[in-house]
């Protein structure tokens, strides 16, 4: 069985438009009651330790007046354009916080007056019109709203991320320099092979992951080499590889 839905009566909509307005005037007050409001700018630097990247992060608390929210907050806003029929002179033009306030005020006095025309077809189109501006109002008032909120702070967060970085700028400069400086450790043909010792010239080198403390003929903890007639070993013992050598 299908249900009709009721249409809005001139009094329904009135009442929605009341509460959006007694909702608007308690949002200016909050806003305007705010004094300060703690901001954080974060500063990350950067510096060299053992050769290798390391970053920082540092916190500035910077508190911010209430009327420098107020003031700085500026948005193109489309209100519909109402007809004047009572000649109020509304100016519908909305950029700025303090037409919000003055719209908020004007609309109200003047959308009270279409009871006058009773439950007509045309006072409820009109007043809906009003409606979806005192919405619209409401949505960037909740945005200047949350400007005005203390910020959250994320220091502990930033360096929490900071600090992954700085572990994986880390662990590249370890396999860079077990990359790029085994020449200046070991030769070719002199590296011994961690299954049978022979020396060929051609090494396969893997991360140790079940003996990490062992010092190999890498001279580098964690770190140990095969000839290639003995991958498996290292596969069988779950080595992670490197590069071949």
């Amino acid at each position: 069985m299908t249900t009709n839905k009721k249409p809005q009566t001139v009094d329904d909509i009135l009442r929605q438009v009341e509460t959006l307005k007694k909702h608007n005037d308690e949002i200016f007050k909050y806003i305007d009651g705010r004094n300060m409001v703690n901001k954080f700018q974060y500063n990350v630097t950067q510096s060299m330790v053992n050769d290798c990247y390391k970053f920082d992060v540092t916190e500035n608390t910077v508190e911010e007046s209430g009327n420098t929210i107020i003031n700085s907050w500026h948005s193109s806003i489309q209100m519909t354009v109402i007809p004047d029929i009572f000649n109020d002179k509304i100016n519908h033009s909305c950029s700025n916080y303090a037409d919000l306030v003055r719209l908020n005020s004007e609309m109200y006095i003047v959308v009270q007056k279409y009871e006058l025309f009773g439950d007509s077809d045309r006072a409820r189109q009109e007043m809906l019109k009003f409606l979806e501006n005192f919405r619209l109002i409401q949505t960037n008032l909740k945005l200047i709203e949350a400007k005005a909120e203390h910020e959250i702070n994320k220091l502990e967060e930033l360096k929490n991320k900071i600090n992954d970085i700085n572990h994986q700028f880390e662990n590249l400069m370890k396999n860079y320099r077990l990359t790029f400086g085994i020449q200046n450790l070991i030769p070719k043909g002199e590296l011994q092979c961690y299954e049978c010792g022979a020396k060929p010239t051609t090494m396969i080198y893997y991360k140790n992951e079940i003996e990490p403390n062992r010092v190999d003929t890498f001279r580098t903890d964690g770190y140990s080499a095969v000839c290639v007639h003995h991958t498996q070993i290292a596969i069988d013992k779950h080595w992670t590889l490197v590069d071949p050598y």
